[in-house]
């Protein structure tokens, strides 16, 4: 029998895949700061945890590996998610090129 996970499998361990799976996470409704532990991420109305114990296990697998790959870079990757889910702009000033197919057009990683 096949569990089916909550936790989406990041693409790859770069930024931008980095950038799709905190948007992912988004849209799971499970999103949380990646320096925050995921065991002590609680429902906002009830106090419950949000993730059972495999599932932190499952993300902190995931976690690990992104920083490892990305450092301080992950939470970068992360802003653009962050920011729109607070209905901020996350280049604010920054002419955005609509013809890019990235995640955020215009944005260096480098």
């Amino acid at each position: 029998m096949q569990i089916n996970s909550r936790i989406p499998q990041p693409a790859g361990m770069t930024p931008e895949d980095a950038c799709g799976w905190f948007a992912a996470m988004r849209d799971a409704g499970l999103l949380f700061h990646p320096e925050d532990d995921p065991a002590d991420i609680v429902r906002i109305e009830s106090g419950e945890p949000l993730f059972t114990d495999t599932e932190v296990e499952e993300l902190r697998a995931i976690l690990e590996r992104l920083f490892a790959v990305l450092g301080e870079g992950v939470c970068e990757a992360g802003y653009p998610v962050f920011m729109g889910v607070l209905g901020l702009d996350p280049c604010p000033g920054r002419e955005m090129d609509s013809s890019s197919s990235g995640p955020w057009p215009d944005v260096d990683f480098q």
